[in-house]
């Protein structure tokens, strides 16, 4: 990963103090969220995006969309893995009904493997905000997150989303004054249908 001068003096305070670390890019963070909770593909790009903006170690800017957030990072990092054979598009056949997934490949899944077998033993580091995290409970939690939301509606996550932000101002999510304000009317339209 390249470092600016910045943050190049911490990875080098790490190294020193004899800190064992990595540091992942955003496609290593899709393929690991893909491999958790047993290899569950996401039916939609809509809930990736959000499942991962809901995790605080993944460093990407969300722009507010109408039904979450979005991420023209983690968007560049999935199609590439798309094309790159890491993910592919897995089709069911239900009642007359097709529906979809994203899955890892067999070359994803292997990549998975590496990373996890390297995170369990490692630290995680986010140089950019001096964020540090034993990967094991990096693992734990962004497979918590996936769990606990991956069955829910975009219209359920969507509601989440909007508590998040109203509760606690999150860094990440680039929305100015009139865009909050929206926000709070969606919530009350969400409040009065009881999501």
């Amino acid at each position: 990963m390249n470092h600016t001068v910045f943050e190049y003096w911490k990875t080098k305070i790490l190294k020193g103090m004899g800190i064992n670390f990595i540091e992942l890019s955003i496609e290593d963070w899709i393929v690991i969220f893909l491999a958790l909770d047993n290899y569950k593909g996401v039916d939609s790009r809509q809930k990736l995006h959000t499942m991962l903006f809901l995790y605080p170690l993944i460093n990407v800017a969300f722009k507010p969309t109408f039904m979450g957030v979005f991420s023209p990072e983690i968007e560049k990092a999935f199609k590439k893995l798309i094309d790159t054979g890491y993910i592919e598009k897995s089709y069911t056949y239900n009642g007359g009904e097709t529906s979809y997934k994203y899955i890892l490949s067999e070359k994803g899944r292997n990549r998975a493997k590496i990373l996890i077998s390297l995170l369990s033993k490692k630290w995680v580091f986010d140089s950019k905000r001096c964020i540090l995290k034993r990967g094991e409970n990096a693992i734990t939690e962004l497979e918590s997150i996936k769990k606990a939301h991956l069955s829910k509606s975009n219209l359920a996550l969507l509601s989440i989303v909007i508590k998040k932000v109203l509760e606690k101002p999150i860094g990440k999510l680039l929305i100015d004054a009139e865009q909050k304000e929206i926000v709070r009317e969606v919530k009350i339209i969400l409040e009065r249908r009881r999501v």
